[in-house]
């Protein structure tokens, strides 16, 4: 009997055992896939985000692709009839193709300047799709682990382009627009005055000085008008216009003024030239950033299709700003 009681001892401890270890693996067994289900939901739901940010960085890269194509072939037509008719020189660069066509043509001249403002107002339109998507794209970027380096470059890129139009409309637009008004004030003077000793009767002209000096002291054109001050002093004609304070050294003021004027009666074409080959380094300088823009978005696609996180975002953009894919600096588009 005794042998009985002990034998249903050892039995009811193995079975109580049993049941602990059976319990215990069911325990673990229930949390390992309570687990892996809420790492396979996570997953799930990093996927569909990712997806989804995909979706909407490719939609918003298609609709920028059709604003620049827009952009480049209007920025083309300006620097195509410009730039192909300066020359670079051992002297410096040589303005007298481009100024002797503008001297045959006022046509050429007027068409260019409506040229450059259909520039401007497609980075203008590129501009304002970037600032309305922009709502969009940053929470993307921000979600990366590489991303505020680039979201950082993104944002800089986005202001240089503002200060490039900003400079194409109240720069060099405003430059052409206001030099045309203060040469045919000019031209028209001239008309009524004799040849001999025109130059004094221009600078001393009222209404003439006031158009021309409102020119050479805005400090938007300044590194155009800089050209006219004497060599030793044009860092310091720079520096006091853009200042404000040119009343400092208004000896220095006139004598600009002087050379100004007589280089708008002598040789206004060329003047009219030096203005648009400036342009149109801007209108370059603009269609740049702007594909810069463009750029960073295709390696931020990449980087969304790919989801590779040892490869980080900015390797990608520096690969296809290279000549290997999209030639930032070399290929027009």
């Amino acid at each position: 009997m005794i042998e009985s009681l002990l034998t249903e001892k050892v039995q009811l401890g193995f079975d109580i055992a049993t049941s602990a270890t059976i319990i215990g693996a069911l325990v673990s067994w229930g949390w390992e896939s309570r687990r892996r289900a809420q790492k396979e939901q996570q997953i799930g739901i990093n996927e569909r985000a990712r997806a989804t940010s995909l979706d909407k960085v490719q939609e918003i890269l298609s609709e920028f692709e059709s604003s620049f194509s827009k952009l480049v072939l209007a920025g083309t037509k300006f620097e195509t009839p410009v730039d192909r008719r300066v020359k670079s020189t051992d002297s410096g660069l040589d303005f007298s193709r481009l100024s002797s066509r503008i001297e045959a043509s006022d046509e050429f001249l007027q068409e260019n300047i409506a040229r450059l403002e259909e520039f401007r107002e497609w980075v203008d339109i590129f501009y304002e799709s970037i600032q309305k998507r922009r709502y969009s794209l940053i929470p993307v970027l921000d979600s990366l682990s590489d991303g505020r380096e680039f979201l950082e470059a993104f944002l800089k890129d986005i202001e240089e382009i503002s200060q490039l139009h900003n400079k194409l409309g109240s720069g060099w637009i405003g430059l052409l627009n206001e030099f045309n008004s203060v040469h045919l004030m000019a031209k028209e003077l001239q008309k009524n005055c004799q040849e001999e000793g025109f130059i004094n009767a221009l600078i001393e002209n009222e209404d003439y000085r006031r158009k021309a000096f409102a020119l050479i002291l805005d400090a938007d054109y300044c590194n155009w008008v800089r050209s006219f001050a004497p060599n030793e002093d044009k860092e310091e004609f720079v520096r006091l216009v853009t200042a404000n304070q040119y009343d400092e050294n208004m000896k220095l003021m006139f004598t600009t003024y002087v050379n100004f004027s007589g280089n708008i009666i002598e040789k206004p074409s060329e003047l009219y030239a030096q203005i648009l080959y400036m342009a149109s380094s801007e209108v370059q300088s603009a269609r740049i950033e702007c594909k810069d823009v463009l750029i960073k978005l295709s390696a931020l696609s990449h980087k969304l299709l790919a989801n590779d996180q040892n490869r980080p975002l900015s390797a990608i953009v520096t690969e296809y700003e290279s000549d290997k894919f999209f030639g930032k600096n070399s290929f027009i588009r």
